[in-house]
């Protein structure tokens, strides 16, 4: 019996194991396309893990596709090298790396704007990039046509009238595959769906079965028995189902019953919907608090305490402000965050975590030095609120199930000026 371990090849790509690394979204490169050097350190440690081969991230096929921040980009021969240096790192670990060469928008154009001309321009672009590709050391080149990005709404009859759309995905990855070296290795990444918001449709019936699943769970049944349940009254399972809509015959693999684990899969994805939109709607409570002017942290900022009116207006603290007040004229003086620390420390000066506790007649609950650092007096010299600016909506996370911070661009943050 093979294993993901096993070695394999597809076509004549000869891969360590099956393990593949699927493009994820980095956000690590400058407005014209070039690579952070924080993306190579990821690439090495993605290669170091032992998978077999590696997907890029987003890489943008033209040097004028402003679709958002942080795109790579492998449009014009000035960024081969640097290409050159990641596939490098990677081939270092016996891994295999395929480029997904996309394309975010086209000039702001509206599909019924495109011209036979910027059609050719487009299936060029991705041609030209494929060819750089070979140059960098690709071993293969994905098609992005996913997401809702340009070549996903294109193909899309929700989005563009034009009459086979599809034929520019078939063009470009035929004249791809004509170079000797990519020839067997060109992928395309497609979305399950194509309507306008790309979201789904109720299906009435479906939605019925859901909710008596849910109802029973909430009843106290287990997995096991709802299932049993379900197939006692042939309730058909979710494969059968869709083949049925679809008006064929179930695979001969199919079980043609419900498991423990089909119950659990959907109660598990019901609740992430679930669990996905309640956080977009607490997110844009917040945002639109922010934008209001409203005062949103849970604390106000060293030297400040919140107000009482409506937006919770920062006030100066008598007793803290001072300090703070100390703070800059001693870095003005030229004198460094950490020798600040220590006159502070010296002078028996309680940092902002123990003031705070004691303001609010309560022991720390978490471990702690008592004392002020370097990073502190840093944090307190960097904050825009002693400018006389609310900066708010500075980071985001990740998703609603990974709370990992991430800085926003400048651009997306919002400032507001308070007197």
């Amino acid at each position: 019996m093979k294993t993901i371990f096993d070695k394999t090849e597809i076509n004549d790509l000869k891969l360590k194991n099956r393990l593949f690394r699927s493009a994820t979204w980095e956000a690590l490169a400058d407005e014209n396309g070039h690579f952070d050097e924080e993306i190579y350190r990821i690439y090495d440690e993605l290669s170091a893990g032992g998978v077999g081969c590696i997907i890029s991230g987003f890489i943008s096929v033209s040097d004028n596709d402003r679709y958002f921040g942080g795109m790579a980009r492998l449009s014009n021969d000035g960024l081969i090298a640097e290409h050159k240096r990641l596939t490098d790192i990677v081939h270092a670990y016996d891994v295999l790396i395929i480029v997904q060469l996309a394309l975010g928008e086209y000039q702001n154009k509206e599909f019924s704007e495109l011209t036979d001309s910027d059609i050719d321009t487009i299936r060029e672009m991705f041609i030209k990039a494929a060819d750089r590709a070979v140059l960098a050391g690709y071993n293969g080149v994905q098609i992005h046509a996913a997401h809702g990005f340009f070549l996903s709404r294109y193909i899309s009859p929700a989005h563009n009238r034009r009459a086979n759309p599809e034929q520019l995905i078939i063009e470009i990855a035929k004249a791809i595959r004509a170079n000797g070296r990519l020839s067997s290795q060109v992928q395309q990444k497609t979305s399950a769906g194509d309507d306008a918001n790309f979201t789904p449709q109720i299906d009435p019936e479906a939605a019925e079965i859901v909710r008596s699943i849910f109802k029973l769970r909430a009843s106290g049944w287990n997995v096991t028995r709802i299932a049993e349940t379900l197939n006692s009254e042939d309730i058909l399972p979710p494969q059968d189902y869709k083949y049925s809509k679809l008006g064929k015959d179930a695979p001969q693999y199919s079980h043609h019953l419900w498991s423990p684990t089909a119950v659990k899969c959907i109660l598990t994805l019901f609740n992430e919907w679930h669990a996905s939109s309640t956080s977009k709607k607490i997110k844009a409570v917040v945002e639109a608090n922010a934008k209001a002017g409203k005062y949103g942290c849970k604390q106000a900022a060293y030297g400040y305490i919140k107000g009482d009116d409506e937006k919770h207006t920062p006030i100066i603290n008598p007793k803290t402000a001072p300090v703070v007040l100390s703070i800059f004229k001693m870095r003005a003086q030229g004198i460094s965050p950490r020798h600040i620390a220590d006159k502070l420390n010296e002078d028996g000066i309680l940092n902002p975590t123990d003031y705070h506790y004691s303001r609010i007649g309560k022991e720390p609950t978490i471990a702690m030095r008592h004392l002020w650092s370097g990073a502190t007096v840093k944090n307190i010299l960097q904050n825009r609120i002693y400018l006389g600016q609310l900066a708010q909506l500075r980071r985001t996370t990740v998703s609603h199930i990974y709370y990992k911070f991430l800085d926003k661009p400048v651009e997306h943050s919002l400032y507001n000026l308070y007197e």
